[in-house]
């Protein structure tokens, strides 16, 4: 009895040194595992080239923290297109007026020597509109460069309407001075109603410019040179 006694505790003595020693192993392997682990963040010769691996993202939260962006940027991404479609769905309102960015008002003129002419006529080609008189020296002086802008541009259409007062020289000095001209030249209203609209208040010449959609990009009073109107021409979609 004694002897099956002493046998037994022996049994559990070495059973007890295995067990001990499986454990410590365990544990020597477990911090081989976090140790290899740690390594794997950290950046080899590959990574530090650009490499790396999945395993190097995915340990070193790379891949939490590219989830976590590319939900954020999705959110943004739905604000940003949410934004945009209602942009979209909201047209801006075009006013008519004599300001830039305004549409322009539109009237008939009657054409000297004969017919009328309305802007509505040249939607898709830039429009030059002169507010001028025969009276008016500096009228008189930028003439032959819109002239000069009318036959260098196929896509620009002026309109030379001449102020009630003194129309009655306007047709002799035309002939004169401007015979074959692609100028078309007309005769404002009696009260002077387009200059009016489009913005005069006291001063000849005025000059508006129309982009080819007649949204009104320039507007301004006083002689031009040639190299002033060419650039708001140009400005406003003309080409050469």
């Amino acid at each position: 009895m004694l002897n099956k006694l002493i046998s037994f505790i022996i049994l559990v003595f070495v059973l007890s040194v295995v067990l001990i020693g499986c454990d410590k192993g365990t544990v020597e392997h477990g911090n081989g595992d976090i140790s290899s682990g740690n390594e794997a963040k950290l950046p080899s010769s590959n990574d530090a080239e650009g490499g790396g691996t999945e395993g190097d993202n995915t340990e070193s939260g790379n891949t939490e923290s590219s989830g976590g962006n590319t939900e954020d940027n999705k959110d943004s991404a739905d604000s940003v297109d949410n934004t945009g479609g209602s942009e979209n769905d909201t047209q801006p309102t075009l006013t008519v007026g004599s300001a830039v960015g305004d549409i322009c008002p539109t009237l008939d003129l009657e054409v000297v020597g004969s017919g009328t002419v309305n802007i509505e006529d040249y939607i898709g080609r830039v429009v030059v509109i002169n507010l001028w008189g025969t009276w008016c020296p500096p009228c008189r002086n930028e003439l032959p460069d819109f002239d000069r802008i009318a036959s260098e541009y196929d896509d620009v259409i002026i309109i030379a309407a001449h102020s009630n007062s003194g129309r009655e020289n306007a047709e002799a000095y035309v002939n004169t001075n401007f015979p074959g001209s692609k100028i078309i030249f007309a005769y404002d209203t009696a009260n002077n109603d387009y200059w009016s609209a489009l913005g005069g208040t006291r001063y000849y010449p005025r000059t508006v410019v129309l982009d080819k959609n007649g949204i009104i990009t320039y507007g301004g009073d006083g002689a031009l040179s040639y190299e002033a109107l060419k650039y708001l021409v140009e400005n406003a979609g003309a080409e050469e």
